[in-house]
């Protein structure tokens, strides 16, 4: 019978406690790994953020806002507006492809038009049970309009909790829950960049101005309307002069035909 040899036996004895031992790290990183994910989770959970798009109208004021119903906080990457599947830029094309341009020009004389914009910025951050404004028409006129079409509007909504790695993409013309994703990309006329005090200044906002020619006649036409009164005055006051007689044409009289000139080139 051959002897054992001692170098050999050692090296399989220390083989095999190596291989113990590593199967053991290896376990231990796995039991660790699921209780980070265990612990990421909860943490999620906790902070869990959900935001949606919410409209309303009281007292000729309509307002679409961003509001937050979740536990945590929302970071807000991406807002992106599409009407009738088409996309729209600003809030004020926004305006526009709902009602139609140069509202300012068009809205009746005496009605308080009021516009509120809040175009906000990459990362704006809404807090639990918060929102933020997009935009609020106040208009006796156009309020009620703006809401009857709104679903024709489409908002895509993308934010992120406080926790890396974890993002929802919101779309409100959807029935359907926000939609996981690992990171919001760039999109194409983004909300969040829009140009608003721009956009209320220009003409298609504000209505056409006027040319200069046509100033000119309006002009004119004010003038010859007064030159106008101003002859009938006068043509009046004489002939009441002529045909009046001697106290007629002095006196008391005289004073209330004077009147009736100045009323008249007023």
């Amino acid at each position: 019978m051959r002897g054992v040899r001692l170098d050999l036996t050692i090296a399989v004895c220390a083989l095999l406690i190596s291989t113990l031992a590593a199967s053991a790290s290896w376990w231990q990183a796995r039991v660790l790994a699921r209780q980070t994910q265990v612990l990421e989770e909860q943490l999620g959970a906790q902070v869990w953020p959900y935001v949606s798009l919410t409209e309303g109208i009281n007292d000729n004021t309509v307002q679409v806002a961003i509001t937050n119903d979740g536990l945590g906080p929302a970071i807000l990457r991406s807002v992106a507006a599409f009407v009738d599947g088409k996309s729209v830029p600003t809030y004020i094309g926004v305006l526009h492809a709902m009602l139609g341009p140069h509202l300012i020009a068009r809205a009746p004389r005496g009605q308080r038009l009021g516009f509120t914009i809040d175009t906000g910025s990459p990362g704006a951050v809404v807090r639990p049970g918060d929102r933020a404004l997009g935009f609020s028409l106040t208009s006796k006129r156009f309020a009620p309009e703006f809401l009857a079409g709104y679903r024709r509007m489409n908002f895509r909504i993308c934010y992120c909790a406080i926790v890396p790695g974890k993002c929802w993409l919101e779309e409100t013309a959807s029935q359907r829950e926000p939609r996981p994703v690992q990171a919001c990309s760039e999109v194409p006329g983004d909300l969040l960049h829009d140009a608003a005090i721009g956009e209320v200044m220009s003409r298609s906002f504000r209505g056409p101005r006027p040319s200069t020619a046509l100033r000119m006649t309006k002009s004119a036409l004010r003038m010859t309307k007064g030159a106008l009164r101003m002859t009938c005055g006068c043509f009046l006051y004489f002939f009441r002069a002529c045909a009046g007689g001697g106290e007629k044409a002095s006196g008391a009289h005289s004073r209330e035909d004077l009147e009736t000139v100045a009323g008249l080139s007023a």
